[in-house]
């Protein structure tokens, strides 16, 4: 959890590197968590109208799909950046995440031994600022 935790805090980051186990937890995470809050957004969207007298399900369906839509997007930057500072923890440029076949053989690649050009630490980052 603290991997995917961690990915989440670096979601508008495209510099740095995210080791090979942090991705690959955060995309698990990611996955069982979209799957199970997919599986309430149905529910919730798909209750029958008649079955609440109070009519809140239906009322509120057009908010939930927004949400939803909105969580899904957040998700996919997410991913997007995770993904390209993978590729960095290879060595390799982040473009490279647009070529289909090559982006994922790099996501199974393993880090480099020795500290590369994307390798920035947070403190070194900061003082350039």
């Amino acid at each position: 959890m603290k991997h995917y935790l961690k990915v989440l805090k670096k979601f508008y980051k495209f510099s740095g590197i995210c080791s090979r186990q942090e991705f690959w937890m955060y995309m698990l995470f990611s996955c069982v968590i979209t799957w199970c809050i997919a599986v309430l957004v149905g529910l919730l969207v798909h209750f029958p109208e008649g079955a609440d007298s109070s009519g809140f399900i239906g009322t509120y369906q057009d908010f939930i799909i927004i949400v939803w839509r909105v969580y899904l997007l957040f998700m996919m930057l997410t991913t997007l950046t995770a993904a390209i500072r993978r590729i960095h923890d290879t060595g390799n440029n982040g473009w490279l995440v647009l070529v289909p076949v090559f982006n994922i053989v790099l996501l199974f690649v393993p880090s480099w031994a020795l500290k590369n050009r994307f390798d920035v630490d947070e403190e070194e980052e900061l003082d350039s600022i």
